[in-house]
């Protein structure tokens, strides 16, 4: 195919970039599915596989402690000195 210049990407890149768009796009569990598939393929290469497994340990990583919903953390305020 002369579209795609790079084999690894017709067999693997465009799922990958999918699964990263997926997780921004809020199908994380459909994301982490395909980066394990991933982890699976032997032609994957270091950089890609780094990122995979980057982004399996961000779903394992403890949750931190829940705050009140739509209130951000506050600022410590700051004077100028005029």
């Amino acid at each position: 195919d002369s579209l795609l210049v790079e084999t690894w990407i017709e067999r693997w890149g465009l799922r990958f970039e999918g699964a990263v768009a997926g997780w921004w796009l809020g199908e994380k569990d459909k994301a982490y599915t395909v980066f394990e598939q991933m982890l699976q393929r032997p032609d994957l290469t270091p950089p890609y596989r780094k990122v995979a497994e980057h982004n399996l340990r961000l779903r394992d990583k403890p949750k931190p402690a829940n705050r009140s919903k739509g209130k951000k953390p506050r600022k410590p305020c700051r004077t100028s000195a005029a």
